[in-house]
């Protein structure tokens, strides 16, 4: 069997957005992970149909114009929640308005969220679990096929907002095809991500041999709007940080 290793043919050029492993009609698509922990598409030749779908889904490759405003330069806020909710947001709180917005008009949110110790994007129509998705996760987030998902819901004529870094953004657009007018975006200032792997020695280096992850806040603001990172276990115990990038706390190189 002939695999391709990224749909780009230069790994250098792949997001890990997922857009191409959520549109093969074939299922040829799966995501591998390579020594530094980052995700991408290998395409088993032996079911590729080379229909082009995926290339024709990824960002890197087709820059869609569907998000962009129609090339007008956007209106520009700037937006700050209120005491409470702010506190318990990395930044402004300005997610937890728009989110808001998007549930009460009985629609979907869809962001990043732990999944046991792992950063994956999924998708509330609840405020109660708003908590989930509320906060900066420091880890490149498994889309996994949430943007398959969205598109079913937004065939239903349902309100759905999408937050994640702005290639996962671009990916959403190209993976749709077009523009839906119940769909909203939020893409942030994104400098990159480390992949789970490096979160994952983060914890081994920081919990006890019998912890159990129960959550991680990478921007807490219990000593005040400096960085601080906080761990809290199943059980309650809770690990606190100094400032500064996680990724910056753990030894040299990935084991």
């Amino acid at each position: 069997m002939n695999n391709i290793n990224c749909v780009t043919e230069e790994k250098n050029k792949c997001f890990g957005c997922r857009a191409c492993y959520n549109i093969c009609p074939v299922k040829a698509i799966t995501m591998q992970e390579d020594g530094e922990g980052f995700f991408y598409p290998v395409i088993d030749s032996s079911k590729c149909t080379s229909c082009g779908l995926c290339k024709n889904s990824c960002p890197s490759l087709e820059k869609s114009e569907t998000y962009n405003n129609n090339g007008k330069n956007p209106d520009c806020y700037a937006v700050m929640a209120d005491d409470e909710t702010r506190f318990v947001s990395s930044s402004g709180g300005a997610f937890t308005l728009i989110a808001n917005y998007i549930l009460e008009k009985g629609g979907y949110v869809c962001g990043a969220a732990f999944v046991g110790q792992n950063v994956r994007h999924i998708i509330i129509d609840k405020k109660e679990d708003m908590y989930k998705l509320r906060g900066s996760k420091y880890v490149q987030s498994d889309t996994n096929t949430v943007y398959s998902q969205i598109k079913d819901l937004l065939k239903l004529d349902k309100f759905v907002l999408f937050t994640g870094t702005p290639c996962q953004v671009a990916g959403l657009y190209n993976f749709l095809g077009k523009n839906y007018d119940k769909l909203y975006t939020v893409d942030l200032i994104c400098h990159g991500v480390p992949p789970q792997k490096v979160f994952d020695v983060y914890l081994k280096e920081t919990l006890q041999k019998d912890d159990v992850f129960a959550n991680c806040t990478f921007r807490d603001k219990k000593a005040g709007w400096t960085v601080h990172i906080t761990t809290t276990t199943a059980d309650g115990k809770t690990y606190f940080g100094g400032g500064g990038n996680f990724a910056e706390c753990i030894p040299a190189g990935i084991p």
